[in-house]
């Protein structure tokens, strides 16, 4: 184990042996992990600051690719996968890490909706809304109908989570501590040769917890009081997040974890594709489940070869591709701006076939709504 003293070459090796891969990565994943490694190799330094004896590890789900928030990606982190500390029983929380309660609501329809009634009426809620931004048409997010294969039920996804949430208010400090006054007067900075990191200890730590939870409860009823205003009467199939904390040493982004047995989660694919409700694949032998993925992810189209690089002065990892004589070769130090896609539905299947988790459902699209 390196000393929270270690050169920056010494973090970046150890932290790249504590990221556990998909077993076949593509470009983005690739690309991904580079950026995960300067990220981890700064945590490692903070964290064995405080603790010498902490340790730090990454696992990705099987949709592990890039993140588009560009702060999270400034900070050295990805997307798809599970961010979890050892410090020995010390309390200690990162809210860099940005566990933000976003995820999705599916919910069959006890009663048939036209198309048109879904619009008017999600287009009416967002007028009426009193949030600052309307969170079910950023990004990625949206309110989505579908029809059930197997099935033939009218089945609801929305994706997202209400912004008010991110700020304090009267009814606690907010989740967001980058947007919280509050939590910016309780972090302390530790300083390490890939940069800062600030963090939160003992009693602060503690109490960021309960507020994660209580914010992602709040998370957890606006979706269900978004659908019913939408849909009216419904069965609810899964309400989980995606991006939170499952202990204060566990961080998820962009998967779910520890499937319950028996229980539905979505996976979403391109827009206008088919969403998959599965179930996570639970072997005796294997111990806890793998990591469930929330979707098949981001694509990069780059051309080969990937080479990287250090940017010295800003200390973040510089990606080159491609041949000067073959089409040019193109640098980049983020991917915040470039063109990117969504990996293509049959990934799912594949999953299937290698036993990572088993389809149960094949949800057909009506609506593809952002509004």
């Amino acid at each position: 184990m390196a000393a929270s003293g270690a050169s920056i070459e010494d973090l970046l090796a150890e932290a790249r042996r504590r990221i556990h891969l998909p077993t076949h990565a593509d470009m983005s994943a690739r690309i991904a992990a580079a950026n995960l490694a300067y990220g981890l190799a700064r945590l490692l330094s903070a964290v064995r600051t405080l603790v010498p004896d902490a340790d730090v590890s990454y696992r990705a789900s099987p949709d592990f690719t890039i993140t588009r928030t560009v702060k999270r990606w400034k900070g050295g982190f990805a997307y798809g996968g599970e961010t979890v500390l050892e410090t020995g029983g010390v309390e200690l929380v990162i809210p860099e890490l940005r566990p933000n309660a976003c995820g999705t609501l599916v919910g069959r329809l006890e009663k048939p909706i036209t198309t048109e009634q879904m619009i008017r009426r999600a287009s009416a809620l967002r007028a009426e809304s009193t949030d600052m931004v309307w969170d079910y048409s950023r990004r990625n997010h949206f309110i989505n109908l579908y029809l059930s294969k197997e099935r033939r039920e009218q089945v609801f996804v929305i994706h997202g989570c209400p912004a008010r949430i991110r700020f304090d208010t009267d009814d606690g400090p907010g989740i967001d501590a980058n947007k919280s006054a509050h939590w910016k007067s309780h972090i302390e900075q530790v300083s390490g040769p890939l940069g800062g990191l600030g963090v939160l200890i003992d009693d602060d730590a503690r109490r960021f917890w309960a507020n994660f939870r209580r914010c992602e409860l709040l998370s957890l009823a606006d979706r269900t009081a978004t659908a019913e205003r939408i849909f009216g009467p419904f069965e609810e199939v899964q309400n989980v997040s995606h991006v939170g904390m499952s202990s204060p040493c566990s961080y998820y982004h962009g998967c779910h974890v520890d499937g319950a047995p028996g229980s539905l989660y979505p996976v979403l694919t391109k827009p206008g594709a088919p969403v998959y409700l599965v179930e996570a694949t639970h072997d005796g032998d294997r111990g806890r489940p793998g990591l469930l993925p929330h979707g098949t992810g981001y694509s990069l189209d780059f051309p080969e070869p990937l080479r990287e690089s250090m940017d010295p002065d800003q200390l973040r990892p510089i990606f080159m591709l491609g041949e000067p004589e073959e089409g040019g070769q193109q640098v980049y130090g983020d991917v915040s701006s470039v063109p990117f896609d969504y990996r293509e539905p049959g990934l799912v299947t594949d999953w299937q076939d290698q036993g990572l988790l088993t389809i149960r459902e094949t949800l057909i699209p009506l609506v593809t709504a952002k509004l």
